[in-house]
């Protein structure tokens, strides 16, 4: 067999580029689950936000109807189990419960806010 220069630089650049995008591929397999954490955890806190903002417009204007509207639309997303809003005084808004199941919380007439988190 004949080798020359030029097929050995080819075969060692080929193999080297093999095992770079070897190392690139497992690299962004181990760090996918990451990005895509903070993606839904991103999104979730804009979410989140967003609804405070509506609730509270809502709770202002004293726009019960509205509030029950959206709690109960939101309720339909796989990931919301139920919702609970409390005004400023710190009085019960509204409950709304995914399939109308009971809460697991037990919620007491004299709760504030900072019990329910």
């Amino acid at each position: 067999m004949h080798h020359t220069l030029r097929k050995d630089l080819i075969k060692d650049v080929l193999i080297w580029s093999g095992y770079f995008l070897t190392i690139i591929a497992i690299t962004f397999v181990l760090l996918l689950d990451n990005l895509v954490n903070y993606m839904v955890s991103e999104m979730a806190e804009t979410r989140m936000r967003y609804q405070i903002e509506e609730f509270s417009k809502h709770l202002s204007e004293g726009d019960i109807t509205s509030i029950t509207e959206e709690s109960e639309a939101l309720i339909q997303d796989g990931s919301i189990t139920g919702i609970i809003l409390v005004d400023a005084s710190g009085l019960l808004a509204q409950i709304a419960i995914k399939d109308g199941k009971p809460p697991s919380l037990n919620i007491s007439s004299n709760m504030n806010a900072q019990q329910l988190r």
